[in-house]
C-alpha cells in the first residue's frame, strides 16, 4: 500500500482531506518544515487554497517556500486549490484573482524549472489528484521527511544551522550545544564525553558529531 506522510499543520487544516486518504493509503501525520504531503519517489506537494497563495504573495513568504521544497525534494510541485471554476477556463483574467496573483502564477511556470504546478477547481478535484500522485509514488518502505536549514541571518544562526546539519540534532540540542560552547573553537576541543553531558545529546549523536568535527576519527 502506497504511503503519505501528511504535515501535522495541513492534518488540522484539512482533515477531510486525511480522512479521505486513509481510506486507500497508509497515511501517517508528522511535522514537516518543507511540503504538506510527502510520498515515495521524491514527491513533495505544497497545498495553497487561492487565500493562502495570496498572503503568501505579500508577506512575502512564497517563493521562500519554494526554494526549501525544491531542495528538499527530487519531485516538488504547489498545487494551487480554487473553490471557484473560471481561473484558467476563461484565461487568467478571472475577477477573482488580481494582478500579482496572475504574475506570481505566470512566474511558477515560466521560470521555476525544477518544480511544477497544477491546479484543481475545489476540494474534491485536490483530493483525487493527492490519490493520484500517491498510486504513481508507489509503495515506500521509508519516506524521509526534510530537514530544513534556514537561511541564517547572524553568525550565532549560522553556527547553530551548522549543527543541525548532523543527524539527530534539532533545534533544542543546537541551542543546548551553543549555550555551553558559544565558541565554535571550543566545540572542535571537545571529547565525547563532553559533547554527551549536553542535554539532549546522547551518545550516538556525539560520538556522530564528533566525528563530523574530526573528520571520521575518534580519539
Amino acid at each position: 500500500m502506497p504511503s503519505i506522510i501528511v504535515d501535522s499543520r495541513e492534518a488540522v487544516n484539512a482533515p477531510d482531506i486525511v480522512e479521505s486518504l486513509r481510506a486507500s493509503f497508509d497515511v501517517e501525520i508528522k511535522y514537516s518544515e518543507s511540503g504538506d504531503y510527502l510520498m515515495g519517489n521524491g514527491i513533495g506537494i505544497e497545498r495553497k487554497t487561492l487565500t493562502d497563495f495570496s498572503q503568501s504573495i505579500i508577506k512575502r513568504r512564497l517563493w521562500d517556500q519554494l526554494e526549501q521544497l525544491c531542495n528538499s525534494f527530487e519531485r516538488p510541485l504547489l498545487l494551487l486549490e480554487l473553490s471557484t471554476p473560471g481561473l484558467f477556463t476563461n484565461s487568467v483574467y478571472y475577477t477573482g484573482i488580481g494582478p500579482q496573483e496572475r504574475g506570481a502564477i505566470l512566474n511558477l511556470i515560466y521560470s521555476w524549472k525544477k518544480l511544477k504546478f497544477h491546479y484543481t477547481l475545489g476540494r474534491a478535484e485536490t483530493i483525487s489528484f493527492l490519490k493520484r500522485s500517491a498510486m504513481y509514488a508507489g509503495p515506500s518502505k521509508r519516506i524521509p521527511i526534510p530537514k530544513v536549514v534556514r537561511k541564517a541571518a547572524s553568525p550565532d544562526e549560522i553556527y547553530k544551522n551548522m549543527l543541525m546539519c548532523v543527524r539527530g540534532i534539532g533545534p533544542k540540542a543546537a541551542n543546548n550545544i551553543y549555550r555551553k560552547y558559544s565558541n565554535f573553537t571550543d566545540l572542535v576541543q571537545c571529547s565525547v564525553d563532553d559533547l554527551t553531558s549536553i542535554p539532549g545529546i546522547g551518545v550516538k549523536y556525539a560520538k556522530l558529531l564528533y566525528k563530523t568535527l574530526h573528520g571520521g576519527r575518534i580519539e
